[in-house]
């Protein structure tokens, strides 16, 4: 089983310097790069040996003295770095075929200042290298190993997870509660007292070794109470070769100059590498927990990091009890237990199967379990994204800006795999949700059923359509009987299904040509008055707020009231509009009690509209725009509006003189707004997909696109579970190729779930969640299309 997997883990605190996206500032030699927010791929141009990547950088080697690299290629790769000179971490080598992880000790090369680093692949034209991560760190990570099972679950639109289970038994534990038979006494006197090891000495180096033991990186445990002597001086001695006290490390608290120590003894000489001050007290227990981790050595005291230290002298050795001291001294130990790696909760983790990978993130729980094993789980790199949202006014912003502002505080999420929809969607709302994610998916169905994110390994934020060019292909093809399982589900999924869409186009005009077709040149003629004598009505190219002229009415006639009017050429369908508009001006005498406007289907059937009569008096324009939605309503009459009327009252008889100007009338819609509605939806509450587009003016037009649109949402869409053995690289936001008769399943698929377990009995099992990919908006919207010019060419008919 070891051979399927590799999981990494290492302190995200150590990191000097990474880059798991290579998306910004990498500059580029003879060689063609791709990039996909995780991965880059080079490739050496014809007419090259070899080329390279690199990037200026500013990482203190001092400190950072490890360099993290995982790769592979089919052609040979080298590691260079710049401090001031160029050198070479790794020579020329051949790539391996799978990604593996190259750690690389820089304590021999360099402790200054590297201010480049070179990622390079040879030496033949056309070879390739896939370079994962770069990383400089304080200390090499850990690699897992015993681990028992592994399981990650990968979702579109969702931040993956992961759950491993690993051997979580010492490498040698004693809490000292019957005997000594796991030791080796030398000197002095060791023995069990009240279920703790009693260790009396009266020389430098008497011990008690642990029997059979050789370790190289571990973390051990233990607690150690100074009872009597002079300097106490007793502590954990490690990494011992066949001649202790020689060539060995040792951990000890020293009375003598008050502190806490790291030593090495090195053939015969005492070396001091690390010491912090500490005053110990007799009778008094302290915990110590020891990391000896490649060449860095760490020591904890009462859980406080108080040592951070590099040597090289020592790899591996025998571990045990020793004193320090030349003077007589007696301390007692217990509660030792050595373990062969650390886990920490924060931690952050890679996980590899069969050489692929499929999950990066941070280790959020760790629980014992009674068999003795640890179970570890955790998310992907996005806990941020989990963040809670303020209500942001939005309305109106394009949703792929939208999607780029809602991240743009996290400073480690890029988003260069944001694409932009076509045609462009606008947000018709505010964004009112608890957590970002919740956010970005609302984001991604405000625009299509088929539209979904995700967060790539390197924290490159995806955002597409399941149909985007971009979405690559598996490379593999999943077919019956060679790699598929039994076990095959079919079933239903509701979470992209609408029972209600809305299309909102842009401005719409009753009038075809232009917004002032009944109040312009030559429109005169069709305005009538009552009476006909005394009234006169004309054209004004002079006193005019649209188009080449005003109407106006002249008066000279002693009348209770009159009215202007006309036939408005219809019938008129108002229910498509939800403004009417126009301008009045006037000089007339007197100022009348009443100025009414009446729309209705003809003079005996109508609405009537109360106008300010001061607007008659003033030699001004005043614009009035009517909300057609609040004057006229539900009205039965209101698809069948065909007259106009203006009314002047005074309630009496009495001599009308001067003149009333009218211009610019015209009914619109500020936004074509259509919507339909699935009635028979089983979803008993409403679930809304709104599309946008300014550039449908056309009502009828987009009253077939909303429901064609609904034709294809409210149809739930068929899901299969596929089980598959060892196909790590199914992953979701990809095609894949089936070809399962027994289910009927042939063709391109699309990956929208996986889940990866890994387990001694079972082996390596992926299952794939797949989807057929839907109609594409634009198809939806070329077929509505070719639909309407059939409508037109054959003259209205369908």
């Amino acid at each position: 089983m070891v051979e399927l997997y590799r999981v990494m883990v290492h302190n995200p605190d150590d990191i000097g310097w990474k880059d798991d996206s290579f998306l910004e500032n990498w500059d580029t030699w003879r060689v063609n790069v791709e990039k996909d927010g995780d991965v880059i791929t080079l490739t050496v141009q014809a007419g090259y040996s070899y080329g390279y990547i690199w990037k200026s950088i500013n990482v203190d080697a001092s400190t950072h003295q490890y360099l993290i690299v995982c790769l592979k290629g089919d052609g040979e790769y080298r590691i260079r770095i710049y401090d001031g000179d160029y050198k070479t971490v790794q020579d020329w080598t051949q790539a391996p075929s799978g990604y593996e992880v190259k750690v690389y000790d820089l304590s021999s090369i360099t402790t200054g200042t590297i201010t480049q680093i070179f990622l390079e692949v040879g030496r033949e034209a056309g070879k390739k290298a896939y370079y994962d991560f770069a990383v400089f760190t304080k200390r090499p990570p850990q690699f897992l190993q015993d681990v028992t099972e592994v399981r990650v679950h990968q979702r579109e639109s969702d931040l993956d997870t992961f759950e491993i289970v690993k051997d979580n038994k010492p490498l040698f534990e004693d809490h000292f509660g019957d005997n000594l038979g796991k030791w080796e006494p030398s000197g002095g006197t060791w023995q069990i007292e009240s279920g703790e090891l009693s260790g009396e000495t009266n020389g430098f180096g008497q011990r008690i070794m642990i029997k059979n033991l050789a370790v190289e990186d571990f973390v051990a445990e233990y607690k150690v109470k100074w009872v009597s002597g002079s300097w106490f001086e007793h502590g954990l001695i490690f990494r011992a070769g066949s001649n202790p006290p020689n060539n060995c490390y040792m951990v000890f608290m020293s009375k003598w100059n008050n502190t806490l120590r790291l030593c090495k003894r090195v053939g015969g000489g005492s070396i001091e590498i690390a010491t912090v001050s500490f005053t110990p007290q007799t009778g008094k227990w302290y915990k110590i927990k020891i990391a000896a981790l490649g060449r860095n050595i760490r020591v904890w005291l009462d859980g406080s990091l108080k040592i951070d230290a590099y040597d090289n002298s020592f790899s591996s050795g025998n571990v045990g009890f020793m004193s320090w001291s030349g003077a007589s001294e007696h301390a007692h130990y217990d509660d030792l237990v050595i373990m062969k790696t650390m886990v920490n909760l924060g931690d952050h983790i890679w996980i590899w199967l069969k050489g692929v990978k499929v999950f990066a993130g941070i280790i959020e729980t760790k629980t014992p379990l009674e068999d003795g094993t640890l179970q570890i789980s955790g998310r992907c790199f996005g806990q941020k994204l989990l963040l809670k949202t303020k209500t942001i006014s939005w309305s109106g912003r394009e949703v792929s800006q939208a999607v780029k502002d809602l991240v743009a505080d996290i400073s480690e999420i890029t988003t260069y795999g944001v694409e932009t929809p076509s045609p462009t969607v606008y947000i018709t709302k505010d964004l009112k949700h608890e957590y970002i994610t919740d956010a970005l998916k609302d984001l991604a169905q405000h625009i299509g059923s088929d539209w979904e994110w995700k967060l790539s390994y390197g924290q490159d934020l995806r955002f597409r359509s399941r149909n985007s060019p971009n979405v690559p292909t598996a490379p593999i093809t999943l077919q019956e009987g060679v790699n598929v399982l039994k076990g095959v589900r079919k079933e239903s999924d509701a979470l992209h299904l609408y029972n209600k869409v809305v299309v909102i186009g842009g401005t719409n005009s009753l009038m075809s040509q232009h917004e002032d077709g009944w109040t312009d040149v030559g429109d005169s003629g069709d305005w009538t008055t009552y009476p006909t004598v005394g009234i006169n009505v004309g054209e004004d190219g002079t006193k005019r707020m649209g188009g080449e002229c005003s109407i106006y009415a002249e008066l000279n006639t002693e009348q209770i009231e009159w009215t202007i009017e006309r036939s408005l050429e219809g019938p008129h369908d108002l229910t498509k509009y939800n403004k009417m508009i126009f301008w009045v001006s006037g000089v007339l005498s007197p100022e009348p009690l009443s100025f009414q406007l009446r729309l209705g289907p003809n003079s005996s059937t109508y609405y009537s509209y109360s106008l300010d009569t001061s607007d008659l008096t003033k030699d001004t324009w005043k614009r009035y725009e009517i909300d057609l939605d609040d004057w006229l309503g539900d009205w039965s009459e209101r698809d069948n509006i065909n007259w106009i009327q203006f009314r002047f009252y005074y309630g009496s008889s009495t001599m009308w003189t001067g003149r009333f100007y009218i211009d610019g009338l015209h009914f619109y819609r500020t936004q074509i707004k259509r919507t339909a509605i699935d009635n028979a939806s089983p979803i008993k509450h409403t679930r809304e997909y709104i599309y946008i587009n300014e550039k449908i003016t056309d009502w009828d037009f987009a009253g077939e696109l909303a429901n064609a649109l609904l034709q294809t949402l409210k149809e739930k869409a068929d899901r299969y579970r596929i089980p598959t053995y060892g196909t790590p690289d199914l992953q979701p936001g990809t095609k894949v190729s089936v070809h399962i008769p027994s289910q009927g399943l042939s063709g391109t698929y699309y990956i929208a779930e996986a889940e990866h377990r890994l387990t001694h009995g079972s082996g390596l099992i992926t299952e794939v969640v797949l989807e057929k990919p839907t109609r594409t908006l634009e198809t939806i919207l070329a077929e509505t299309i070719a639909r309407r010019i059939r409508v037109i060419e054959r003259g209205g008919l369908s």
